[in-house]
């Protein structure tokens, strides 16, 4: 005989009891909960609860598991639905539900086994080193399965919140929880934007690496070697970008080293230059010479120095030199501000240093590797000193891809793109006559020294400013002292 409980017509406060004592639930959780023979009957009866809207769903994440619930119910907050559904228990004689740890407990314990499932997995993986398509499209198709995993995390901590609702130190886990899983998004996040840059940089390299004068078609050759990734944006930036200048031979060169510049990949930018370098135009020798410094070729780099520096501010406006100058080299420990207060009062002081100056930062100017836009100097749309675009590396740091500028000196550094000490130098090179050893102070720059460029009109005794400098700093390396002139410096 059938018993009590499963006679058909007590189907409803049965569910009606578990919707109250889960809160948030699958069909599935309701069929075991309220003890019924298939999710057929917990249909039924959840939907008209929810046509009463005294629960609501939302889609579960495709996870491509077969009979997988594919809806997440949860009794609605708004019109006091708990109270509404326990009048409706009452009325079969049922008492309400008292909830206890039980199901927050395997809601906390669920979650915790999926978060650390899906850090496991996020630890093993260094994207960073990836290089190779097919390890790509494998961490890709995993990511889509850690996110999915993630928002099943985030469900089983909404429930574990309303099943600890009067239970007391129920937070704790709850909110440290929580928190792992919003570290573990930002992980995904981060790991997505590599991925897409390591896309961008292979596509790019296949195009450099298998460019020749002799293609006939250049355009259907691109498209063609892209075909593969084709409706993915990177994909079709580089299509957008190349087309209208495949067409046009010279410009190929351009192209694809202004799309390398962007992804920030230093070698494939070089590797550019390298497979590309038979352009002798002058935004190639001036990047050329730049990234070879910041891969630390760095004989090349002053071989070429004043060659490929002086070829870009050819129509450089010339301009009188009204005051003395000084140009020295010091450890940057020494600068500090009750050193520097009484040059401060006396001189225009300029300073380029490894380090920041805390004291002194209301005109600091950043000084990082920036490269000509080889686009716009192709078209000739480049000015006298050509636009420019910025590269930074998070996995190299020193003094070779950050400086810090302060004083009048930070106007003429960003003007000038190139490595950073070759911008500094640039900038002297362009406020002194040529026999300055520039050279000498991308040098020093590089070995973590300081730069000190004092300024001042009315000066005839040159010593001065050397003196002046040593009381203040104590001992400094002398690169040049020049008086006033009306002669015409470029």
């Amino acid at each position: 005989m059938t018993t009590h409980q499963k006679t058909t017509r007590n189907l409803k406060p049965r569910v009606l009891a578990a919707v109250l004592r889960l809160q948030t639930f699958t069909v599935q959780e309701i069929v075991i909960a309220a003890d019924l023979e298939d999710r057929k009957q917990a249909y039924a009866q959840l939907g008209p609860l929810e046509a009463a809207g005294l629960i609501s769903s939302v889609p579960l994440p495709e996870l491509g598991l077969g009979h997988r619930p594919t809806k997440l119910y949860r009794v609605s907050t708004e019109g006091e639905a708990s109270r509404k559904l326990a009048e409706q228990l009452t009325e079969y004689g049922f008492p309400t539900p008292e909830r206890d740890g039980n199901a927050r407990n395997a809601a906390v314990e669920r979650a915790s086994r999926m978060l650390e499932a899906v850090e496991r997995y996020l630890g093993a993986v260094k994207p960073v080193k990836i290089h190779e398509k097919r390890e790509i499209t494998r961490i890709e198709s995993n990511i889509d399965e850690w996110t999915a995993q993630l928002s099943l995390v985030d469900i089983e901590l909404e429930t574990a919140m309303l099943e600890s609702e009067g239970l007391p130190n129920s937070d704790r886990v709850i909110g440290t929880l929580s928190l792992r899983l919003k570290e573990a998004r930002n992980s995904i996040q981060k790991m997505v934007d590599v991925i897409r840059r390591r896309r961008d940089i292979l596509w790019i390299r296949t195009l450099v690496e298998n460019w020749t004068e002799t293609i006939p078609d250049p355009v259907r050759w691109a498209r063609k070697l892209l075909k593969p990734a084709e409706g993915h944006p990177p994909a079709e930036l580089v299509l957008d970008l190349l087309s209208p200048g495949l067409h046009k031979r010279e410009l190929l060169p351009a192209l694809l080293t202004s799309k390398a510049i962007r992804t920030n990949d230093v070698e494939l930018i070089r590797s550019c230059f390298t497979h590309l370098g038979r352009d002798e135009s002058r935004w190639n020798r001036y990047n050329h010479a730049n990234v070879n410094f910041l891969l630390g070729d760095f004989n090349d780099a002053y071989e070429r120095w004043h060659e490929v520096y002086r070829d870009l501010i050819q129509a450089a406006t010339p301009f009188e030199r009204d005051c003395a100058l000084g140009i020295f080299i010091c450890e940057p420990k020494s600068l500090s501000q009750s050193a520097l207060r009484p040059l401060l009062k006396k001189y225009e002081v300029s300073i380029v240093s490894p380090w920041t100056l805390d004291f002194w930062n209301s005109d600091e100017e950043v000084v990082r590797p920036l490269f000509v836009d080889p686009i716009a100097e192709a078209c000739n749309n480049a000015g006298p000193i050509p636009n420019t675009l910025t590269i930074s590396a998070d996995d190299v740091s020193g003094p070779l891809w950050a400086l810090f500028a302060y004083g009048p000196l930070t106007a003429i550094i960003r003007q000038w793109p190139g490595a950073p000490p070759l911008r500094v130098a640039a900038s002297i090179d362009k406020l002194a006559p040529e026999e300055i050893d520039t050279v000498k102070i991308a040098d020093a720059l590089r070995h973590e020294k300081s730069i000190v460029v004092l300024e001042k009109q009315g000066i005839r005794d040159l010593q001065v400013i050397l003196e002046d400098l040593e009381i203040a700093l104590g001992s400094v390396e002398e690169i040049a002292l020049i008086g006033a002139s009306t002669e015409h410096i470029y």
